[in-house]
């Protein structure tokens, strides 16, 4: 809670005569009934709270409220009572607002386990697929969020003891084995670390973490270990991080989080060292998404340093991008190579690829013509798989018409002149699309136009719609 907004509050309040106050309760609370509501409960509760309070049955009493399903088509599973949602919500949001009336009365502990009850509700209440199948159901009818939020401020009460706000650290951690996180906004860790840390010595919180993270063996472990280095880096501890690092060094976050720290400070060399050890680990492994994350770390810092291995290292990349990636480290290639050595060099990044040979429009094409090698980009186009179409629409005007001609008979020879299944107005419109295209390409793609047309016309003259979207082909060729 901020003291500072509280003596705002104070200060302004003190200078307020209690008939302003009574206007202004009269006034705003004809406009919002709730809010004389929650002043009544607020006053209630403050001198009628009890040390005790049956919680537990007043939220027992919010889950209550159930209504039959409706029937569900296509023998779709389905529950046969749906609690409803909206009016638990509301119930709940009034059993919290009591909550924390009780931490005003002196009582934080009762606004603990009233959060701990409702986030302890069996767990199939919250399973994702139980849910879904309603389309009338928020997130914030679960009041997990408020829930959280009642526990921040019960433990900001001087009420409760050191090592009981410990205890209740560590049953908010229980909940990161619960479906009910996936509900969950609120920063359950920013509540956990910060309390720990403001209530234990650096060497006491130190010891703590690496007592849980040593008890874990789920996904938090790497998280959890990238904590850690953190933190021995922020108490300026860097000795005892780097000896961490070299006993967890197989977590691919923390290493990400070393190799960082390596280059904010300067040195290079041993970022390095540990992104080699990070390829090759990947590399062994066949986690070759985490080889492709360090080669592109490598070549950064190879760049930088200015070593002339950075170019094996977009030779390296280059061998399994594609599209525009594929032309990035073609790019930073040849400025990185010598230009006298650039032809040999090049000669061997184009036939690094296989896959960039199976389609005509691949950044293979781009790379020939931006070369000038525009016989092999003919022989690319003539031997590719796919997308010659779109290739030539790009690449005709390059070409003899001799060459032309040849890459239309190829895309004759792929053309489909049937129409199968059971096409519609929106099938028959992307074929008209199609040969627009094959005539925009070249001269002889106009020819092949219009043969396409007449192919048409002459198999289907009873399909009004196809003849009314193959009326609009501009087979018009700009020589």
């Amino acid at each position: 809670m901020d003291t500072k907004n509280n003596s705002d509050i104070d200060n302004l309040l003190s200078a307020v005569s209690a008939e302003d106050l009574r206007k202004f309760v009269r006034s705003y609370s004809l406009l919002n009934p709730s809010f004389l509501e929650s002043l009544e409960e607020y006053f209630e509760g403050i001198a009628k709270m009890p040390a005790t309070f049956d919680y537990k049955n007043a939220i027992e009493q919010c889950f209550s409220h159930y209504y039959k399903a409706p029937v569900w088509e296509h023998d779709w599973s389905h529950h046969p009572q749906y609690l409803d949602w909206d009016i638990v919500g509301k119930d709940l949001k009034k059993v919290i607002r009591k909550a924390y009336s009780a931490i005003d009365a002196g009582h934080p502990e009762l606004a603990v386990e009233t959060a701990f009850l409702i986030l302890d509700i069996d767990d199939s209440m919250y399973e994702e697929d139980f849910l879904c199948e309603r389309e009338d159901w928020s997130a914030e009818d679960l009041c997990l969020n408020d829930c959280f939020e009642l526990i921040e401020n019960a433990m900001n009460s001087p009420l409760i003891a050191k090592e009981r706000r410990l205890e209740i650290c560590e049953r908010m951690q229980e909940f990161y084995k619960s479906e009910l996180l996936d509900f969950v906004e609120y920063d359950i860790d920013k509540l956990i670390e910060g309390t720990r840390s403001s209530l234990l010595t650096e060497d006491e919180f130190l010891e703590m973490k690496m007592r849980e993270f040593n008890a874990e063996q789920g996904w938090r472990k790497s998280s959890m270990a990238c904590d850690i280095w953190n933190y021995l880096i922020e108490i300026g501890r860097p000795d005892k991080a780097e000896a961490f690092f070299r006993k967890n060094r197989d977590f691919d976050e923390l290493r990400g989080q070393y190799v960082g720290y390596k280059l904010e400070t300067g040195r290079l060399d041993e970022a390095m060292a540990a992104i080699d050890e990070g390829l090759l680990l990947a590399q062994k492994q066949k986690q070759f998404g985490t080889v492709r994350k360090w080669r592109e770390q490598k070549l950064d810092l190879l760049e930088r340093m200015g070593n002339p291995l950075a170019s094996s290292v977009c030779l390296d990349l280059f061998a399994d991008s594609f599209g525009d990636k594929a032309l990035e480290y073609y790019h930073r290639a040849k400025r990185l190579v010598a230009p006298e050595e650039w032809p040999d060099f090049r000669n061997k990044l184009l036939s690094i690829n296989k896959e960039l040979q199976y389609s005509a429009d691949s950044a293979l094409a781009d790379i020939y013509r931006e070369e000038g090698l525009i016989d092999c980009l003919y022989s690319h186009l003539v031997n590719a798989k796919s997308n010659l179409l779109s290739a030539l629409s790009r690449f005709a005007k390059l070409f003899s018409p001799e060459q032309q001609a040849t890459l239309i008979k190829i895309v004759k020879k792929e053309f489909p002149i049937a129409l199968g299944g059971n096409p519609d107005r929106k099938s028959y419109r992307q074929l008209a699309g199609q040969i627009s295209q094959i005539a925009r390409t070249c001269p002889a793609g106009k020819k092949l136009a219009e043969e396409i047309v007449d192919a048409f016309r002459s198999k289907y003259p009873n399909r009004p719609a196809l003849l009314e979207e193959l009326a609009k082909v501009k087979v018009k060729v700009k020589v």
